[in-house]
């Protein structure tokens, strides 16, 4: 884990600076779905389904599942 955070620094510092300089308090709707769509786009890539949910005043929520096969049954 270590060695792929080192290895994939640069790009993480500048993800986390594009979503920094979106201007997008809780009342700028605009700003809000950018970052959604921002980070939309980051899980479809990485196989994510995503669901949308439109939103009037606010910003769009998103629903962000991963659907996995699993070998054994998991007991919670």
């Amino acid at each position: 884990m270590k060695t792929y955070l080192q290895n994939h620094q640069e790009q993480m510092l500048q993800l986390l600076e594009k979503l920094v300089n979106i201007d997008s308090g809780s009342h700028d709707k605009a700003g809000v779905d950018h970052v959604g769509t921002v980070m939309k786009t980051l899980y479809q890539e990485i196989g994510f389904d995503i669901k949308e949910v439109k939103q009037e005043e606010f910003g769009n929520h998103l629903i962000i599942q991963k659907n996995i096969q699993m070998r054994r049954n998991l007991l919670f």
